[in-house]
């Protein structure tokens, strides 16, 4: 990741140390050390912005979990156990059958038809 902007600030750098001062290389060494100055700060908010995606993950899953919990009766979502209430990581998502044949031959024939 400081390989990229090390070359762009070395490139800038080097581009106005030469229109300023005729020689380039002052402004490709200054524009390399600032890359070097500027990684902890780089670092700082992509680690930020890695927690906060971290947290919206976290938010996301406890609303869907919440959702799912209130779509199940409230017969379903007691456990065996008398009182004792499932979490969202218990709730079993019940087996549907359904016939895949038929609809997989509708589509078959209405895409033949068109």
């Amino acid at each position: 990741m400081i390989l990229p902007i090390a070359v762009l600030f070395g490139v800038m750098g080097g581009a106005v140390s030469t229109s300023v001062l005729s020689n380039g290389w002052p402004g490709i060494l200054g524009g390399l050390v600032l890359s070097l100055l500027s990684y902890p700060i780089i670092r700082y908010f992509v680690k930020r912005s890695v927690e906060k995606n971290k947290a919206e993950v976290a938010n996301t899953v406890q609303q869907l979990s919440k959702l799912v919990l209130q779509s199940i009766p409230k017969e379903e979502r007691e456990s065996p156990v008398k009182g004792k209430r499932k979490t969202a990581s218990e709730i079993e998502i019940p087996d549907q059958s359904e016939n895949v044949d038929s609809q997989s031959g509708r589509l078959r024939n209405n895409l033949r038809e068109k």
